[in-house]
């Protein structure tokens, strides 16, 4: 009966962080320390993190310089430039967030 109540007790921990609002809040402080660059990363977590990031980076730098054409562009009328103008900021956050990572797990001790 012991070993059947300490099984017991070892599978509700372990489903503990299952749920929905423990999982939602355990990858929100993973990426906000990966953003942030708290924490010691192994080389091969580096190495997975740049590969997460660089696609950020060519996003942001990508989308911006093509947005930056379209709307200084004579041909482009108001409302694409104003749809355009939202997705080139969109596209800086995302680059700058992929800068701090890539940064951030060069960096990494």
């Amino acid at each position: 009966m012991k070993h059947r109540e300490q099984w017991l007790r070892e599978v509700g921990k372990r489903q503990e962080n299952s749920l929905p609002l423990n999982i939602a809040a355990n990858e929100g402080q993973f990426l906000g320390r990966l953003i942030r660059g708290g924490q010691k990363l192994t080389p091969m977590q580096r190495v997975g993190t740049l590969i997460v990031a660089m696609p950020a980076v060519a996003l942001g730098v990508l989308g911006t310089s093509f947005g930056i054409s379209d709307v200084i562009s004579p041909e482009s009328s108001w409302p694409l430039r104003i749809g355009t103008v939202f997705g080139v900021v969109f596209c800086v956050v995302v680059g700058y967030v992929g800068l701090c990572v890539c940064r951030n797990a060069l960096r990494s001790q």
